[in-house]
């Protein structure tokens, strides 16, 4: 599944904005997947980095087929994928959201979608047949070793992972980049505005 999150899924984007993905890919083939997809983005011109941000794309969240549970479970979580936009979808995001319903604790209106989204990218014959050939020729553990050897030394050579407020995760089940996460400022302003309107209630 290819999945569009952040501000542009809830059609608030700024003009300098990237776009935000949340990419499920088969558990085993992680490191092969997120390889493969992120060259092709940049041979396209379409990857983000360094100051090239606008409209492309923040390839910042992998998981697996066996690892579709959000760990952090607060309200900024539950927002971003409350509003997530499957863009491709081998019928991965129903299981995404059956193993997502904590969300209804922050958002009681929360229910899962049973009508493909219109943004949904149809899967014809010809797409399908690409996609198994792809798969069949990236399919070698040897290649999936290898690619997981020279990622994970590159990941632990990047100074942002060290970051003590980040949330960076790099093992074969999830792969998660968020050097400065805005959940947690988001939910400490979101308690102090409560807060705040508690005392005026109370007053």
């Amino acid at each position: 599944m290819a999945g569009l999150t952040g501000s542009l899924s809830m059609k608030n984007p700024e003009r300098e904005s990237d776009w935000d993905f949340f990419v499920v890919l088969e558990a085993g083939h992680i490191w092969t997947g997120r390889a493969f997809a992120t060259l092709v983005l940049h041979l396209l011109g379409m990857r983000r980095h360094g100051k090239k941000i606008r409209n492309r794309a923040c390839l910042n969240f992998w998981v697996t087929t066996d690892s579709l549970e959000i760990r952090l479970k607060d309200i900024f979580s539950s927002n971003e994928y409350m509003f997530l936009i499957p863009l491709f979808d081998d019928g991965v995001f129903d299981q995404f959201q059956s193993a997502n319903r904590w969300m209804k604790r922050f958002r009681p209106n929360f229910a899962p979608a049973f009508l493909p989204h219109r943004s949904r990218v149809r899967d014809t014959t010809l797409t399908q047949k690409i996609r198994g050939l792809g798969e069949t020729v990236l399919s070698s553990r040897r290649l999936e070793a290898f690619l997981r050897k020279i990622q994970h030394n590159k990941i632990a050579r990047n100074p942002k992972t060290a970051l003590s407020e980040g949330i960076i995760e790099a093992n074969d089940a999830r792969l998660v980049f968020l050097p400065k996460p805005r959940g947690p400022k988001v939910f400490e302003a979101f308690r102090r505005r409560l807060s705040e309107v508690e005392t005026i209630a109370l007053s």
